[in-house]
């Protein structure tokens, strides 16, 4: 990762406090080479930290790169600093928009940002911003920017950025900031993210107890809507009641309470997970896994990582359907998600086998994305999925969205591929696999999709592996 900051004359095109966000965007790529957007994402960052750590000789160069032979005012100067840091936290998210904000490189910089005003000026923004003006300085940067920023983020966190685009960082501090994502946002769903991927060490955990009777599970379990206390419920009823619920995951989107109590049930009772329940969870996978993601992981888990599941005959056909299953998941973020969490934890056994398949299949419907012959359901759904997610073609790519069926096949293959291409970096650096393990897939993805800068750049890494 570089530690060199954004040129001069790059940093001056993310100052035009009245430009939308969208515009200033396109204006920015423009001057890029595709293959140099991390790098350029990185010395936007520095920028960042040295405006806050060393903001006078950094508000100096800016000065001295925008006034072209006239004097700006103090005023000026505010407005264009402050669009920069706006535009600059803008970008850090376009980059990387096509992904799960998850997956974004730059999450771990957004929740320091966050965490360093609340942990200074409390979680509540409004009142924060009034103690900061009793504060005679945070850092180095502007206290009023720096309050608006971090709004700005807490909304890009929050699934917000998309609404950001037609603004203008002038409409934003002045209009938006009040109202943009006022809900305070709990980073540390996105620290477990950061810990899974190694990026933050984790905590030590406690010890979990595990109770083998109800009368134990009653005080630690949170009942779902509409049942009834654990000591009146027969071992049968609370069998058909668990069951009843597990058969509506793929239809509705299940309370993280209710989740609670159905994993605190099937793991004091494991009677109830039978070779059918194994075979209906693999038969509703593609569809649990993006309606209800934190079940289905861990009934995952549960199911593959379970001593006791694995060891009984009885189940052994029904897991290996079920592992074919997540092979054969659409290459979306949340399957791709689902595989990694499950090869972390150690529930497969296999870790080649699932990765290789998922890969295969992956990379079979990618292929055929736009052909003119008949496709199969499951690559007109990918087609379709990443067609309409591919964000801001025309900088990145060069040229509009082309409606034919072959060139809108193209610009879903590219946002398929460069997602394919973060899996395995993922794989790689979680030392889940090897990048010579992965060198059939690695070299396809080079040679098939060079015409993608992703695929080009990720080859070159991986080869130098």
């Amino acid at each position: 990762m570089t530690t060199a900051s954004l040129p001069p004359e790059l940093a001056v095109l993310l100052t035009k406090y009245r430009d939308s966000f969208d515009e200033s965007t396109v204006t920015f790529a423009s001057k890029l080479n595709p293959d140099d957007h991390f790098t350029t994402a990185c010395q936007l960052l520095n920028t960042l930290v040295d405006l806050e750590t060393r903001g006078d000789q950094t508000e100096n160069m800016f000065y001295n790169a925008l006034q072209q032979g006239e004097s700006l005012s103090r005023t000026e100067l505010h407005e264009c600093l402050a669009a920069f840091v706006f535009n600059a936290e803008y970008m850090l998210f376009q980059f990387y928009r096509q992904y799960e904000i998850r997956m974004n490189p730059f999450l771990s910089h957004w929740v320091e940002v966050i965490r360093d005003w609340e942990k200074t000026f409390g979680r509540d923004f409004h009142e924060g911003k009034q103690k900061a003006k009793t504060t005679t300085a945070i850092r180095n940067v502007d206290l009023d920017i720096f309050s608006t920023r971090v709004q700005l983020v807490r909304g890009i966190l929050a699934g917000e950025g998309v609404k950001l685009g037609s603004y203008s960082p002038h409409e934003f501090y002045v209009f938006l900031a009040n109202t943009f994502q006022s809900r305070i946002i709990d980073v540390s769903k996105f620290e477990e993210s950061l810990e899974d991927m190694e990026i933050y060490d984790k905590p030590a955990k406690k010890q979990i107890e595990h109770h083998s009777t109800p009368e134990d599970i009653k005080s630690q379990t949170v009942l779902a809507p509409g049942a009834t206390k654990w000591e009146e419920e027969s071992s049968e009823a609370l069998k058909d009641q668990l069951i009843s619920i597990i058969m509506t995951t793929a239809e509705d989107h299940l309370p993280i309470e209710t989740v609670d109590f159905v994993m605190t049930g099937l793991q004091n009772d494991i009677s109830v997970i039978t070779p059918n329940l194994v075979r209906f969870t693999a038969g509703q996978l593609p569809t649990t896994v993006e309606i209800n993601f934190q079940w289905t992981v861990k009934l995952l888990e549960l199911i593959l990582g379970h001593r006791q599941l694995r060891a009984d005959p009885k189940l052994s056909d029904a897991r290996q359907e079920l592992i074919t299953a997540i092979t054969r998941l659409p290459s979306t973020i949340m399957p791709m998600d689902l595989i990694t969490t499950l090869l972390i934890r150690g529930c497969v056994e296999d870790v080649p086998w699932v990765v290789h398949g998922f890969l295969a299949n992956a990379l079979r419907a990618i292929e055929y994305m736009g052909s003119h012959t008949a496709t199969s359901a499951h690559t007109q759904h990918l087609e379709q999925y990443y067609y309409e997610s591919s964000p801001l073609i025309t900088p990145f790519e060069g040229g509009g969205i082309p409606m034919q069926t072959v060139e809108r096949g193209r610009a879903a293959q590219a946002q398929a591929i460069r997602l394919l291409t973060v899996f395995i970096n993922s794989l790689v650096t979680k030392r889940l696999m090897s990048a010579q393990e992965l060198h059939f897939e690695i070299e396809e993805i080079g040679v098939r999709y060079i015409w993608i800068p992703e695929a080009r750049g990720f080859w070159g890494d991986m080869r130098r592996l």
